[in-house]
């Protein structure tokens, strides 16, 4: 659980002194960024523009890009299920570097039991809060069938948000428990071998 991953953390930041850690200072990125790596969630190329002000014409294609229209590169990555998030339309947040443009983020996926596909996203700063999100988890399951979020591994409170909205879409269907959300597309659902895997894993 995300608790016990924040005290193993502050175990190797400080060694487990409580003095230590009360005259230690760290910045929040330093304990974020260890958190990551310790959650598996992926971080950004290096490749700039994340912190570039945005137009009103990037805010409005940023605001009307549908789901439909997000595309998910494979990063072709040995070992690794890794998307670069991109839209059709060019803004000045992309950067510089051209094989990259339209590059909003990346989308890692975490095999459960080799089955369970669970996601870990990182948008660049500058195109977040535009609620795409949940366009780009739409687009996942839209394409692969299915998505699964552990409520203990929501890093980010908003996280809720979308999978309510996903839940309340009508688009999938969605089961619940304690310890997290699964949505999948109809089809899976009309399907009886795919479909009770699922239900199994969801008890």
């Amino acid at each position: 659980m995300k608790k016990d991953v924040l005290k193993r953390l502050r175990e190797d930041l400080y060694g487990g002194s409580p003095k230590c850690y009360r005259k230690t200072v760290l910045m929040k990125s330093d304990i974020r960024q260890k958190l990551r790596e310790a959650l598996n969630i992926p971080t950004l190329p290096n490749k700039g523009g994340e912190d570039a002000e945005l137009n009103k014409f990037d805010i409005q294609n940023l605001r009307n890009t549908r789901w439909q229209d997000i595309k998910l590169e494979d990063l072709e990555v040995s070992g690794l299920h890794e998307f670069y998030v991109k839209i059709p339309t060019p803004f000045t947040g992309n950067g510089t570097d051209g094989a990259d443009e339209g590059m909003i983020g990346v989308l890692s996926i975490q095999l459960i039991g080799g089955v369970i596909y669970q996601p870990h996203l990182t948008l660049k700063k500058n195109v977040q809060d535009f609620g795409l999100g949940y366009k780009i988890y739409k687009k996942f399951i839209s394409e692969f069938g299915h998505l699964y979020s552990g409520k203990g591994r929501r890093l980010n409170p908003k996280m809720n948000g979308i999978w309510d909205k996903l839940k309340v879409s009508g688009d999938y269907e969605c089961l619940s428990n304690d310890m997290g959300d699964l949505c999948m597309v109809k089809d899976i659902s009309d399907d009886p071998e795919a479909a009770n895997i699922f239900r199994q894993f969801m008890r």
